[in-house]
This record gives structure tokens, C-alpha cells and sequence, in this order.
């Protein structure tokens, strides 16, 4: 009995310092998107976490355009009972400290368009697929949602700011696309 006793506490022994060797970690996130602003051709691109107060509102995934400062603010007041827009995460600014940059000399010569997204976990990340501009003046912004096997249970709400340049993205209509990815 001692001998049995003693052959699986070494086997156990043996898996267990064989599992930790394992390079790989036990939950990858390697698709999670880093939160600092990306550049493209014509566009940067900010992700910002903009929690919603009290629960779910508006649409679940919806573009904004601001042409102006007057359109940015009147953005602001009207959905600052709805969004914590003063709150920065982790180590990111807040979407106040973000946005006090866009002036009338930024109006000048960009455009903003925010692609308003609630998500029922806090562990969903987004990232830009392609943003696009036919021919006919409809602007296209594609996201992928990075879902984790195992995530909190926090609502979140994110503002993922697009700084366009007014000559590349001229645009008359826009929509917006979200792609589910799974991550293991």
C-alpha cells in the first residue's frame, strides 16, 4: 500500500513539474489589443474605456460623427450622464484628456467619428479590422471583439476615437462592423 501510495504522489509530483515547465499560458490573450492610439494612412485611432452609469443604453454598437467643437460639446453634455467620460483605466487617459486636444484648428482640416460599443465584460477588447472610404462617400469601420473563455462580469462601455483627416475620409454615410474572435 506504501508502494502504491508513494507511485502516484511521485507521478503526481512528475505532472505537476512537467505543467509547469510549459511555456504556454494557461488562459492567452495574445489578440488582446494594446490600448494606445494606433496611425494608419489618414486616421488615428484611440480606444478608450467610457463605462456607461447605470446600465445599458442606446444601441449596443453605433457610430458618432463630430465635425466641430460645438458638435463635440454638445456630444459631451448630452451623454455625460450616461458615460464616465472624467475616468481613465489601468494607465490610459480618460476621454476628457483625449479629447481637450480637438480645437477649432483641429475641426480645420479632421473630423472625429467615435464608434460607441457596450460590452456585458470588462475583459472584451477591441480592434480595427480596416476602415475604409468607397467611391460613393460611405466610410466603413470594421472592429473585431476579442472575447476570452473566461471573462469578468462588469459591464463596460468603450469610445474608440477615429481622428480623420478631412481630404482622406470625406465621407456622406458610415456604419460600422463588429467581428466576434474567440480567444482560448
Amino acid at each position: 500500500m506504501k508502494r502504491l501510495t508513494l507511485a502516484v504522489l511521485a507521478s503526481l509530483a512528475m505532472f505537476l513539474i512537467a505543467a509547469c515547465e510549459e511555456d504556454e499560458p494557461i488562459i492567452e490573450d495574445e489578440a488582446r489589443p494594446v490600448l494606445a492610439a494606433e496611425e494608419g494612412d489618414g486616421y488615428t485611432v484611440h480606444h478608450l474605456r467610457t463605462d456607461v452609469r447605470g446600465g445599458r443604453h442606446e444601441e449596443r454598437e453605433h457610430l458618432v460623427g463630430i465635425d466641430s467643437t460645438e458638435d463635440l460639446e454638445n456630444y459631451l453634455e448630452d451623454k455625460s450622464d450616461t458615460f464616465r467620460f472624467d475616468q481613465g483605466y489601468d494607465e490610459d487617459d480618460s476621454f476628457k484628456e483625449i479629447i481637450e486636444e480637438y480645437d477649432e484648428t483641429f475641426f480645420e482640416d479632421h473630423r472625429l467619428v467615435f464608434a460607441v460599443i457596450e460590452e456585458n465584460s470588462g475583459s472584451n477588447h477591441h480592434d480595427l479590422e480596416h476602415i475604409d472610404l468607397d467611391a460613393d462617400g460611405n466610410l466603413s469601420i470594421a472592429l473585431e471583439r476579442y472575447i476570452p473563455s473566461v471573462g469578468t462580469m462588469d459591464m463596460a462601455a468603450w469610445h474608440i476615437v477615429f481622428e480623420l483627416d478631412r481630404d482622406t475620409f470625406d465621407y456622406e454615410e458610415k456604419t460600422l462592423e463588429v467581428d466576434d474572435v474567440p480567444i482560448d
